[in-house]
């Protein structure tokens, strides 16, 4: 391509460059190179993979600057792990994520979707079941304003425990926050001025958000979506080899414009 590409990569953990779990990251392809443009704010990954079997922790770690909002999950907890965790998260992280499969693990522990997986991916199916059984049309979204590079998450999560609070539903505010999330790539697409956008991460098997992506774009935008292979972790691989093949061919583009300028001194006699 010689336009450039927006990479939308959004899933459960991944090691970043930074050493903290990404999983909520917007990259832009251009010039045979790839870099980060921006990526979910970083929140605190408590105890490792512990919190990507439990969705309980990952809707706690969110809530660590809600603390009055906390007792919306408080009875999930058994007395002795809440204080424990209550003294966790007091800490200073040890790691931190910027994951879109925990935010939306988080989104499934407050609806009550899911509190402790019993399979892989099993609070994000829920959450699009009970997404799905909202027949109301969706044009009501929670905003994710963008600092920098940073996707704050902090009004979203105000928004949904005021509708928690409001008793908007569980499938209703499930449905509005898919739908968020498919506005928040338009946001970003128009933000950085780039209108071919990749998609790939395990969040992209949800179908429900991939129809409000197309939905919303497929006019305006040019979508890359997978085909020949899904967008879960068998594609770690194939990507290691694409991203090591463009090294190599920067590299031979390199070498061959040192090359040139090696090239012995020519005497031009006019």
């Amino acid at each position: 391509s010689t336009e450039p590409i927006l990479g939308v990569t959004w899933d459960g953990a991944g090691y970043g460059d930074d050493k903290q779990v990404w999983g909520g990251e917007f990259f832009v392809y251009e010039n045979n190179d790839i870099q980060r443009l921006a990526h979910i704010d970083y929140y605190p990954q408590l105890l490792g993979d512990k919190m990507n079997r439990e969705p309980r922790l990952s809707a706690l770690s969110l809530l660590k600057n809600f603390p009055a909002k906390q007792s919306v999950i408080r009875t999930h907890f058994s007395d002795t792990e809440w204080k424990y965790y209550e003294q966790l998260i007091e800490q200073p992280p040890v790691l931190l994520t910027s994951s879109m499969g925990r935010l939306i693990d988080a989104i499934a522990s407050l609806t009550g979707a899911c509190q402790i997986n019993t399979f892989e991916g099993e609070a994000a199916m829920k959450l699009e079941a009970m997404a799905r059984a909202c027949e109301l049309p969706m044009h009501e979204y929670y905003p994710v304003p963008q600092n920098n590079n940073r996707l704050d998450l902090s009004l979203l999560l105000q928004e949904v425990l005021n509708d928690i609070d409001n008793h908007a539903g569980q499938e209703f505010i499930a449905k509005k926050f898919f739908y968020s999330l498919a506005r928040l790539i338009g946001q970003v697409s128009n933000h950085y001025e780039i209108d071919e956008i990749a998609f790939s991460g395990g969040v992209f098997q949800n179908a429900l958000l991939t129809d409000m992506v197309n939905e919303l774009y497929s006019k305006k935008k040019k979508l890359y979506w997978h085909r020949q292979l899904s967008p879960n972790d068998e594609c770690i691989g194939f990507g290691q080899l694409a991203v090591y093949d463009l090294l190599k061919q920067n590299e031979n583009q390199n070498s061959f414009n040192t090359d040139l300028l090696k090239l012995p001194e020519t005497n031009f006699n006019f």
